[in-house]
């Protein structure tokens, strides 16, 4: 009899609801454009320091929602840029972008 092959999934915990004061969620369309904008050939330099300046600047925000995707959205480019941001992503309240930040800096 074959055995059974056991097989770790890396579950993505659900983001975060939309902020209570506004209702609002941000599209995670847009931060994957960041990701494609970011790793595009030949690399924008300029197009890049926009990119990170935005992802870290929304790791901050006080939407979690905004936080969530801007710190999957890091975890995506496994940048060494990143670092510091992701590193403070790992006290954050929410949960599900402490994972994410963990996750990250785990590769």
């Amino acid at each position: 009899q074959p055995e059974a092959e056991i097989i770790s999934v890396k579950r993505r915990p659900p983001a975060p609801d939309p902020d209570e004061d506004t209702g609002d969620l941000p599209s995670p369309a847009v931060y994957q454009k960041m990701v494609v904008e970011y790793m595009a050939e030949p690399p924008d330099e300029n197009r890049r320091r926009e990119v990170e300046k935005r992802l870290e600047d929304d790791s901050m925000s006080a939407n979690s929602a905004v936080r969530y995707y801007a710190v999957e959205a890091m975890a995506q480019l496994n940048s060494s840029v990143f670092k510091n941001a992701l590193l403070a992503a790992t006290d954050d309240e929410d949960e599900a972008v402490r994972m994410i930040a963990v996750q990250a800096l785990r590769g």
